[in-house]
């Protein structure tokens, strides 16, 4: 990657200010002495993911090689700081993995976070006279997890029964109909600390974070407010895009067929990429409903920009950002999909982000 100067600012070039971070971690509730961590965040209904090394000599008493060595479960969470104590929680999970690393003096951690725990556990129940909000929050409690959910209004029967019978008796994690029932729904499902979130995805923000960047001039350096910048686009995804959904409604007994075209974006040209997806059971608005969510998440992925850059602690896995200055089609809103922050005292404070969108384009039916 090749790094980008600062924007200058007038006659003077804009540098940040010197900034001190810090970090501790609690291994149970306990804080311990750490060397380095890395944490990835991330918005595809799964579990976000860390690891970390501690110094086996700056261990609080009881956190010796016996605790490493038969200690189960391992509760780690991390916290970051910018110029100020290190008060931001950046995850919390269970180890999945201890490794020690006796001549260096080491343990090395790595783990998910509460999302796990959903991963683990399988159900059969049907739960169809709930809503899928209930479920949510029945399966959150039934972990000791809190719950924020927005209430839905269709008993998951009218659109799960279907299917149960294959699925559930094959016992499928609770994760897989947790993002079932959001994807149905049109939800956003996500774990934070112990808190278990179900609900829309947010809108599109009026405000979003900006990443800047200005052309290389002759003899110049290109420059920018990150360290370096990366612009990806799939000419595939960049063409018409036609999704079909196929269902059968006992109920009614008939075929049910629904369709959701996007139209191509720039001059990508070329035949049209078409999808087929067949769901048990739907209703004609439910198989359109799910014709238009596919072919959203099939789009929203044309346009995927990456960048590096001093980390802060504000920026989410479900935050808009938007790239502004190259005066093409890449300047546009996209929607962040993966942060990794890492820190350690070589390298000191640092993340990798990536944020993805389609370009503006119809969708019709």
């Amino acid at each position: 990657m090749i790094p980008l100067r600062p924007l200058p600012t007038g006659n003077r070039v804009a540098y940040p200010p010197i900034r001190r971070p810090s970090c501790v971690a609690t291994v149970n509730g306990t804080p311990v002495p750490v060397l380095s961590f890395e944490v990835e965040s991330n918005n595809h209904f799964a579990a976000d993911t860390w690891e970390c090394s501690l110094a086996l000599a700056g261990m609080p008493k009881g956190l010796g090689l016996g605790f490493w060595a038969s200690q189960v479960p391992v509760t780690v969470q991390i916290f970051a700081g910018l110029n100020g104590p290190p008060a931001t929680s950046l995850i919390l999970g269970d180890a999945d993995r201890v490794v020690i690393d006796a001549v260096a003096g080491e343990v090395h951690l790595t783990g998910r976070d509460r999302t796990a725990v959903f991963l683990e556990a399988r159900t059969t129940d049907k739960f169809q006279d709930h809503l899928a909000s209930e479920i949510v929050s029945e399966l959150a409690a039934s972990h000791n997890l809190a719950s924020q959910v927005t209430r839905t209004a269709k008993r998951v029967g009218q659109y799960y029964y279907p299917r149960d019978n294959a699925q559930l008796a094959n016992g499928e994690t609770e994760w897989s109909l947790l993002t079932y029932l959001a994807e149905h729904e049109g939800f956003d499902l996500f774990v934070s600390g112990n808190t278990v979130y179900f609900q829309p995805p947010a809108a599109l923000s009026v405000q979003p974070t900006l990443i800047s960047y200005r052309p290389s001039a002759t003899g110049r350096m290109a420059s920018g407010n990150v360290l370096s910048l990366h612009c990806d686009r799939s000419l595939h995804l960049a063409s018409d895009i036609t999704v079909t959904v196929l269902s059968w409604n006992a109920q009614s007994e008939r075929t049910v067929t629904a369709q959701a075209r996007a139209a191509g974006t720039g001059t990508a040209g070329g035949p049209p990429r078409t999808y087929t997806f067949r769901e048990p059971g739907l209703t004609q608005e439910q198989a359109q409903q799910l014709a238009g969510q596919k072919v959203l998440e099939i789009t929203k992925q044309e346009r995927v920009i990456r960048w590096t850059e001093p980390a802060n602690l504000t920026l989410t896995a479900r935050s808009q950002v938007r790239l502004q200055g190259t005066g093409t089609a890449w300047d546009q809103l996209y929607v962040v999909n993966h942060i990794r922050r890492r820190m350690s005292f070589a390298e000191g404070f640092s993340m990798e982000v990536e944020a993805a969108n389609t370009s503006p384009r119809s969708v019709s039916n």
